[in-house]
Formats: C-alpha cells, sequence, structure tokens
C-alpha cells in the first residue's frame, strides 16, 4: 500500500491548487535515540487529522523534521561512542554528531512510514541544516534589533553534569526527603545572645549576605540593625526586615546566600547585596575555606561536622524539599552567576497571555497550563547554552580601543556562519572575541511555522497562521509557549489558529515512557506481530490530552476489529451482482426511491447521523470518539442486526427489487464505514477498497458500460458527504424497528437459554402489538428469527398454550418452540 500511496503522489503539497489550505505544524523527533511507542502512539493523532483533512478536499501541508541538536542529540553521541564531547574537542565531536544522525534519519524515516504517516517527504527539514541554521541566526539577529534579546551577566540555573546554563522551561521540581539545620550567629561576638536561623543548605555559609527577618516577628525586633557572625567563615552580616520572611517556617529567620534559591536571587535584588561565587560550573566549592575543591554534598558532610564541634547545630528536622533539577540529566541545579544570552518574555506576559487566549486548544482545559506557565514565569528566557553542537549565535566582541566588549552583528549576506571561523565586515581577527555558545535548541523548534514556510519558498496560498499545532502535553511551557512567543515577536500574530494536545503513553510502572526510565517499548516489533492498524487503532483509543499505557488487550479488540470489517466486507461484496444499477450511480439511485425496504431505510438513516456525527468528531480533532462511534455502529448495527436481517433477503431474493435494495444499502454502508474509519486505520481501508468495493465495482459498472477510475479511499474529497436528504431515510417507524429489535434480542436469548441453535426453524411466533408493522419488515423479521410461522395482531392473546411468554414495551411475545 505504501508504494500504492508513494507512486499516486497523493500526499504531496500542491502548489498551484485552488483548494483550501490545511497546514499542520507537526512536532519533529528529537534525535536522542531510537523512537518507542510512545512516539507513535502522539504523531498517529497527527496523521488521523491529517487524513481526514485531505479526505474533506484540504490541500494539506504536513511536513517531516528532525529536531537534532543541542543538548539532547550531544548526550546521544556521547552515548553511542562512549565519550565525553569536552573530552575529544569541539571539530571532532561536530563531526562524530553531523555522522550519526544521518542514520537516525534514516531509521526514523523507516519507522514513520510503515506506521503509514502522510508526511510530505519533499519538505523534510533538520534544525542543524545550512537552511535552518541560517533562518535561526537571522531571528537572533532581526530580535536582537528589535531589544527583544540580550545579554547579561546575571545568576542562571546550572547544570554542572551538562556544563551548561538551562531555562526555567527545563526544570523540573523533584520531591526529596531532607533535613532543616537550625544554627546559632552570634550576635556582635556576645556568646551570650545569638540567632538562630534555619537552613538546608549549611554549605552555603561562606556565601551568606545577611539574615532576614519578618518586619511583624516580635521575636526579632530588638535585634534588626545589628551585625551577627556566620559560624565557620566567622564574617559578619545584618538583620535586617523583609515582608517576604515567612514567620512560620524554620524560626523565622533565614540566611540569605548567593545564591541557595531563587528567593535568594529576589533578596540579593531587593537589597543589592554584592555576590560571594562558592559553587563552580564544575560543582565544586570555591571561596570556601576549608572546603574548597570538594563537591557539594561532601563539602555538606565537612561542614556539618565544624559546625557540631563548634556546637551551634540547635536543631536538626527531617523535612520534605523541592528541588529543581535537570529535566535531561536529573540532577539537583546550582544557581551561579555567568554572561548569557536573554529574550526579553518578562516585558511581554500580559500579550502573551493574550495571545494563549486568542487560540483554540484542544481540549480546552489545557490552556489552563499554559496560562499558568506564563503567570509563574519569573524570569527572561535564557537561549544560550555551553555546548557544541547547536546554531552558534552570529555575534562577536570588539576589542578595539574605545569600543571594547562592543556587540558585533553578523551581517545577514554572511549567514549561517561560525564566529570562530569568520569574521565580521570590517574587522580583523586580533579585532574581535567571537561567542563560543550555541543557542537552545527550543530556540530553533519554536520557529516550526517560519521553517515550514520558509521551505514551501512561497507566499501564496498562505499557511502562516498554521490551522493546527499537534504535540504533547509536557512542552505546552517550552514548544507551544516558545511558538506563541516567537511568533508575537516576528509576525505580531498567533502561530497558529488550532492546538491539540495528547498525552503520554505511559509503560507498564505507569510512568511516561522514556529511554531514561528503561520502560520503552520497541515500536518495530509491535508493527511487525500486529500491524500497523491495530497500533494506530490502540493510538486512537486514548481522547486528547489522556495518558495511556500500551494494552496487549486493546490491540487484541482490534485485530479483532479489523478481521470482521474484511469479513463483513467480503459478505456484502457477494451481493453486488443482485444491484441493478452501478455503483458509480448509488447515491443517485439512494436518493430516488432505489432503497424502500423498512429495514434499509432504518439503516441508512442511521448511517446518516453517524456520518454527521463522525465528521463533527473529527472536525473538532476528537479522532477518539470518531474511531468509537464507527465502531459502535460496526458491531452493534450493521454487524449484529442488520447484516443477519437481510441476509436471507439478500440471499433469497436476488434479481428482484427487495434483492436489490439490500444489496444497495449494504455496499453504501460498508463503503462508508470504510471511509470514515480509514483516517484511523488506512492500511486495511485501503486493501478492502481497492481490493474488494473498487474491484467488484468496477466489474459491476464495466459491464453495465460505466466509467470508474480506481482511486484511493484516502484521496480529496473521499469522506463522505451528506448528499442524501434526511429525509428521504428517516422513518416513521422508530418505535416499530426499535421494538422489533427487542424482539429479535429476546428469541436471540432464549434460543440461547434453551440451547437452540440460531439457525435452527421454529414453530411459530406471536407478537401482540398495537404498532404498525410494514409488510417488508414482518419479511425481514420473520427470516432473522428463523420461524416457520410469524404472526402479528392486535386481539387479546390467545394461543399461549405450550408457548413462552415474553414482553417489552409494546409487544406481547409468544415463542412457540
Amino acid at each position: 500500500m505504501r508504494l500504492f500511496w508513494n507512486s499516486s503522489k497523493l500526499y504531496q503539497w500542491q502548489v498551484a491548487s485552488k483548494r483550501e489550505v490545511f497546514s499542520i505544524d507537526s512536532p519533529p523527533p528529537t534525535v536522542s535515540g531510537y523512537l518507542h511507542i510512545g512516539h507513535v502512539f502522539s504523531y498517529s493523532h497527527t496523521d488521523f487529522i491529517a487524513r481526514f483533512k485531505r479526505m474533506c478536499g484540504y490541500n494539506v501541508f504536513y511536513s517531516p523534521g528532525f529536531d537534532d541538536n543541542g543538548l539532547p542529540t550531544e548526550r546521544l553521541i556521547e552515548k553511542e561512542y562512549n565519550i565525553a564531547a569536552h573530552t575529544v574537542g569541539k571539530s571532532d565531536f561536530i563531526k562524530k554528531c553531523s555522522e550519526t544522525i544521518v542514520k537516525f534519519h534514516e531509521q526514523f524515516k523507516i519507522l514513520l512510514n510503515i506506521v503509514g504517516f502522510t508526511y510530505d517527504w519533499n519538505f523534510q527539514y533538520s534544525t542543524i541544516s545550512e537552511k535552518i541554521q541560517r533562518l535561526s541566526q537571522i531571528s537572533f539577529i532581526r530580535l536582537y534589533q528589535k531589544g527583544i534579546i540580550y545579554r547579561k551577566e546575571a545568576p542562571v540555573f546550572w547544570d554542572h553534569v551538562d556544563q551548561t546554563a538551562i531555562s526555567q522551561a527545563e526544570i523540573e521540581d523533584k520531591e526529596f526527603v531532607g533535613k532543616m539545620y537550625e544554627l546559632a550567629f552570634l550576635i556582635d561576638s556576645d556568646k551570650q545572645n545569638n540567632i538562630t536561623i534555619a537552613t538546608t543548605r549549611p554549605e552555603m555559609l561562606y556565601a551568606c549576605k545577611a539574615v532576614l527577618v519578618h518586619p511583624e516577628d516580635q521575636r526579632y525586633e530588638t535585634l534588626v540593625g545589628k551585625l551577627c557572625i556566620v559560624p565557620i567563615s566567622q564574617h559578619k552580616v545584618s538583620i535586617i526586615k523583609d515582608e517576604s520572611v515567612d514567620m512560620q517556617k524554620g524560626t523565622g529567620a533565614v540566611m540569605c546566600c548567593t545564591f541557595g534559591d531563587t528567593q535568594d536571587i529576589e533578596w540579593w535584588r531587593t537589597h543589592q547585596f554584592t555576590c560571594t561565587s562558592v559553587i563552580t560550573k564544575k560543582g565544586l566549592m570555591e571561596n570556601s575555606g576549608l572546603l574548597n575543591g570538594m563537591k557539594i554534598k561532601v563539602a555538606r558532610s565537612k561542614i556539618l561536622e565544624l559546625l557540631e564541634a563548634e556546637g551551634v547545630i540547635k536543631n536538626v528536622m527531617e523535612v520534605v524539599q523541592y528541588v529543581k533539577c535537570a529535566e535531561r540529566s536529573g540532577t539537583p541545579l546550582e544557581i551561579i552567576v555567568t554572561q548569557q544570552w536573554y529574550i526579553n518574555v518578562m516585558q511581554y506576559k500580559d500579550v502573551l497571555m493574550s495571545q494563549v487566549h486568542k487560540i483554540n486548544w484542544y481540549p480546552e482545559h489545557m490552556r489552563i497550563r499554559a496560562e499558568q506557565w506564563i503567570e509563574n514565569l519569573n524570569q527572561d528566557w535564557c537561549i544560550s547554552r555551553q555546548r557544541y553542537f547547536g546554531i552558534s549565535f552570529p555575534v562577536w566582541y570588539s576589542k578595539k580601543v574605545g569600543e571594547e566588549g562592543k556587540v558585533i552583528l553578523a551581517d545577514e549576506t554572511q549567514l549561517p556562519l561560525e564566529p570562530s571561523k569568520n569574521l565580521p565586515y570590517g574587522y580583523e581577527k586580533d579585532d574581535v572575541i567571537p561567542d563560543s555558545d550555541v543557542m537552545d535548541t527550543w530556540v530553533t523548534s519554536t520557529l516550526s511555522p517560519q521553517i515550514n514556510a520558509a521551505l514551501l519558498e512561497i507566499t501564496e496560498p498562505a499557511i502562516f497562521p498554521f490551522s493546527l499545532r499537534t504535540q504533547a502535553h509536557e512542552i505546552i511551557r517550552t514548544w507551544a509557549f516558545g511558538t506563541i512567543a516567537q511568533s508575537l515577536f516576528h509576525e505580531n500574530s498567533i502561530p497558529w489558529h488550532n492546538i491539540m494536545i495528547s498525552g503520554w503513553c505511559l509503560g507498564k510502572n505507569h510512568e511516561k515512557m522514556s529511554k531514561s526510565k528503561g520502560n520503552i517499548i520497541d515500536p518495530l516489533v509491535e508493527l511487525k506481530t500486529h500491524g500497523a492498524d491495530a497500533i494506530r487503532y490502540w493510538a486512537a483509543t486514548a481522547p486528547l490530552g489522556t495518558d495511556i499505557s500500551y494494552s496487549d488487550d486493546i490491540i487484541k479488540d482490534a485485530k479483532r476489529f479489523l478481521t470482521k470489517l474484511f469479513h463483513a466486507t467480503k459478505f456484502c461484496s457477494q451481493h453486488l451482482e443482485n444491484m441493478t444499477v452501478a455503483p458509480s450511480n448509488i447515491e443517485n439511485s439512494l436518493s430516488i426511491g432505489e432503497v424502500e425496504e423498512t429495514y434499509d431505510i432504518w439503516l441508512l438513516s442511521e448511517l446518516l447521523s453517524l456520518t454527521k456525527s463522525v465528521f463533527q468528531h473529527y472536525n473538532n480533532f476528537d479522532y477518539c470518539h470518531a474511531m468509537r462511534a464507527v465502531s459502535d455502529f460496526f458491531w452493534k448495527i450493521f454487524c449484529d442486526y442488520y447484516i443477519e436481517i437481510v441476509k436471507g433477503r439478500a440471499y433469497s431474493y436476488h434479481g428482484t427489487k427487495a434483492g436489490n435494495s439490500a444489496a444497495l444499502t449494504m455496499y453504501y454502508t460498508i463503503s462508508t464505514i470504510i471511509k470514515l474509519i480509514a483516517p484511523i486505520t488506512p492500511y486495511i481501508a485501503e486493501e478492502i477498497f481497492q481490493k474488494i468495493i473498487l474491484r467488484n465495482a468496477k466489474e459491476k459498472s464495466n459491464a453495465l458500460n460505466h466509467d470508474l477510475s480506481l482511486f484511493s479511499v484516502h484521496s480529496h474529497d473521499a469522506f463522505p458527504k451528506y448528499i442524501i436528504e434526511m429525509k428521504e431515510f428517516i422513518t416513521n417507524n422508530d418505535i416499530t424497528i426499535s421494538e422489533s429489535l427487542n424482539v429479535i434480542n429476546i428469541v436471540r436469548k432464549f434460543r440461547s437459554e434453551h440451547k437452540i441453535a440460531m439457525n435452527k426453524m421454529m414453530q411459530k411466533i406471536i407478537l401482540h402489538t398495537d404498532l404498525a408493522f410494514p409488510k417488508s419488515l414482518i419479511d425481514d423479521l420473520t427470516n432473522v428469527l428463523c420461524t416457520e410461522q410469524l404472526v402479528i395482531n392486535n386481539d387479546s392473546l390467545k394461543e399461549t398454550h405450550n408457548s413462552e411468554i415474553y414482553k417489552t414495551n409494546h409487544i406481547t411475545i409468544c415463542i412457540f418452540q
């Protein structure tokens, strides 16, 4: 099927098309290792919508990308070669990265194609490619010129394992059980007078700048303004007031250090303290006397020994702490002062919040996560990283006399470039210092709408803002927020009209599936064992934004559904020869009265309601309820009732109007079901459509001198339309139909309880009812009940002897064996 789809060029963007555009900003998989079943899960959701929109006649733009620069890729290469980037050297390490990512691109592409994703590979992109490097560097220059990007020396979260600064969005709070230490600080060298502070970071004593108390805390009212002596370091600091101190926490007196946590940063800024750095970029102590050169945990143990010896530890309590850790390495972060590049998002928080409200969120409650993220932002976006494999800042710093330190931007005509290998216009090598940092990979990937627009290299038809962004919920704070910010700063626009949020795929331990947790499932193994449609069916069972575990039971249900779908279509196709009209004219035939049997009219009425419902579900990006509706209709209405009801008529009334009505109804219904489920299970839908429905339809059409061209079930305009007028197929016998179905259920249950085969002929069944049963319904009902005689009357109960009696709301049923 993939060869057929590729050769048909069905999924290619149609440059000159006049069709309405539906553009998808889809997530480029991060080149950080092999893709697992969780990637297949979330990417399937995007493909469901791409296929649906294409079948509805849209010119769908759906491009594949690879996010292959930055820390995740570096960690992959370090693992692949068992090396550390800093020991190899920048040039050699970048070479290894560039060579290795090509292998992963090909592996990703193979997997994505097997699953049946309908990307247009003509627009494949890589975030480390020269074209995207140029776009990212242009973005940087223009935002710098607007004053939105700036560089400064400031406290920043530092990952001493990966040796880089990281942004607020790359941090996760982890819960630890730690200890709170109450330490006595002497007042003015008076051994009889002290203030007891509470801290969880005693190793930070050498960086202590002040002791803070709340202005209304009467315990310390007489101590404010005095000096106290920091134990071990023996330097003096002031006791000062600050309203942000929590009087109920610890002793109500705290020390401000540079920097133990984010609160220290706020106090440092508010009170304009000096800064003493006590932790290096490598996670070792400095400016800390005997602690110098020690790792942080070792230093903590050592200083506790010293404090214990001095007798200043007054109390130790076990506490639950929420420690800020690096999302990638998992290590606790330190706050150190460095020179970094920032995007000014704090100034635009209100505008960014308004942009969030201009976008339609699916599900709606996911909007709250974006709102909360913006509300809780407390720092600008740090976008520089001290790594190797990334996009360089197109910047140098002047050494010329009179302009020392001046920021020199590259000319856009020079891009892309590496500052260490190029020079700015008008400067010599000895005149400048090249910037050695690289951009945070999110800085590039959040330009994905601009990247895709640039790939098209056309302005009409416009695809910006995009129709849809799809992504998982954990990257709302990074990818979604960053893209909204970038589009505001560059386009003064929202990036997309709609955003569709998927949940996580969970491992057997009910944690998010990830390579680092060792709970991943290899999708290639599952695809080989079960097939792509079964995996996609499983992916569709999770509503938007909902986490789900990989389920063998759901896979079994999927395979049962797919098998039944194939066999039901085979059965229906046997009766095409009964049709007196060509399948190419079937919808006209339906609308002019070729179908007039009661159960056929009823089924088409139900089918029309289903089609409208499924269309609305897909249109609201609710693939889950679309699939449920199709599956329920197929099993409960079409297979359990309709096929069994008309089977006798289809076989017995060959060539008659009644037989033709059944054939028409079966053909149209199964064709519609196949099209409705096609976005989710594309392989079986295409196989059934090509090998059964279209082949038989073509033979029938040719026999009747009608031309029918072969096309894909996924073609433009293939999704079922509301061609049939609802009034043509609404029956006034709704109660009669529902009650007849109740009769069928009761008789089936009777046979099962009495161990009577479903195909064994019953003697007689009498239905006492005031309902009017049309003759066509009575004929079909007699066949499906497998009874020699079906009597329907509204007389008082007669002939009940030797019968078993059952009742519905409107019918009394007498069954004679």
